[in-house]
């Protein structure tokens, strides 16, 4: 059964673009289909203690993802579009622990499993429909229904509001981004106003995800302000997005209040700053206050980590630097820092570099490291990541 899978997502991987040229060439199809392959080769550098001599010793885990996405949509009629999106990978190499991998491939599920997988010691496969939603066009009215993307935060940080589908931004190969299986309805008013109800599918109240949020724009200012239920927790909060000068102004902030007495008040609040200069240099800073996060948290806080939308990151404060240069048309490179004060002084680094090597082609490097303070600063932890990706 796992082979008859890995052998599936493999045999898929090499035929999606034969697939998307067959569909080119058929002038009655009415849809369209694209998508993209990507190989993405990791080398990870772990410190770890040696307790025997007391030091530490460093071990190097190499791994390899074949990736592959195919986007479909169609219209059915005039006021209705069907989406849907398949992702497949295929991981080989130092893999590491099978069971923490099933559950970071089970991360792109929902309430539906809408997946396969299968994981041994050197491998492991996945395909799954992280899109599968119907568009209906009714006038100012749009409803949206099956697993979707319901997008409700403003920062590009980090999201207080986006209570359906909190996503890790350290993330870099997945610029989709999770979906949600949920039913969405939104009515538009005026140029850039709205109101929106989206409630997710759930079968016990523990789980159940709902709000209404209400978009408008005041003296060149886009606000929202947000009401819902989020797991047994009453949330609201809101959101803003304009211009100080140049100089771009975002923000926003939630809170948490337990239905049950049992359950911990929470709150979050986040603001960015960013702005490009006559250089085409790209500069942003952000802040997050989390209310659950810890003072007195270890580096390893962000090794067991799991995101939601109550809890965005390990840390109560944290700052974000973003720099990103395009050196030519084919060529851009960027560095990102993220600090949080406290015990470990916890820090991770991440440069990136991008160049087109070709038409639909491009090749990409990406570093993560994460750094804290004892005597020095030093990192139990490198990431090293190559990836080439072809896009049909």
């Amino acid at each position: 059964m796992r082979l008859s899978i890995v052998k599936y997502c493999f045999i898929l991987w090499l035929a999606s673009p034969v697939l998307i040229s067959a569909q080119a060439d058929k002038k009655e199809h009415k849809g369209s289909l694209n998508g993209y392959m990507k190989t993405l080769q990791s080398a990870t550098v772990l410190r770890l203690p040696n307790p025997v001599s007391g030091g530490f010793e460093s071990a190097i885990l190499s791994n390899n993802l074949l990736h592959n996405r195919l986007n479909y949509s169609r219209p059915l009629g005039a006021k209705i579009r069907f989406n849907a999106s398949l992702r497949n990978r295929f991981f080989y190499g130092d893999i590491g622990v099978e069971e923490v991998l099933l559950k970071q491939l089970n991360q792109g599920n929902d309430y539906f499993d809408l997946s396969l997988e299968a994981v041994q010691n050197n491998y492991a496969a996945q395909t799954i429909l992280d899109r599968f939603y119907a568009d209906i066009y009714l006038g100012d009215w749009e409803i949206s229904i099956g697993r979707q993307r319901i997008n409700w935060g403003i920062s590009s940080f980090w999201n207080s509001n986006d209570i359906f589908n909190a996503f890790n931004f350290t993330d870099f190969d997945y610029e989709e981004r999770p979906g949600s299986d949920a039913f969405l309805l939104r009515r538009y008013i005026g140029e850039t106003g709205s109101i929106e109800f989206a409630i997710s599918a759930a079968d016990k109240k523990e789980t159940l995800k709902t709000g209404l949020l209400w978009k408008f724009n005041l003296k060149n200012y886009d606000y929202q302000v947000l009401l819902g239920l989020y797991n047994q927790y009453l949330t609201a909060g809101g959101g803003w997005a304009g211009a100080i000068g140049p100089v771009g102004f975002k923000g926003e902030f939630n809170t948490f209040s337990p239905i049950n007495a049992d359950n911990t008040f929470a709150s979050s609040a986040s603001f960015e700053l960013d702005y490009i200069n006559q250089k085409a240099t790209y500069f942003g800073l952000g802040f997050l206050y989390n209310s659950l996060g810890s003072t007195d948290g270890s580096i390893l806080s962000l090794f067991n980590f799991e995101i939601s939308a109550r809890n965005l990151y390990p840390y109560q404060y944290t700052s974000f630097l973003s720099i990103n240069q395009s050196f030519s048309p084919i060529f851009s490179g960027g560095l990102s820092f993220i600090y949080s004060p406290g015990e470990a002084h916890a820090t991770f680094v991440s440069p990136n570099f991008n160049l087109s090597i070709a038409q639909n082609w491009d090749l990409a490097f990406f570093g993560q490291f994460v750094l804290e303070k004892s005597e020095k600063y030093s990192s139990p932890l490198m990431g090293f990541f190559l990836r080439l990706k072809y896009s049909f």
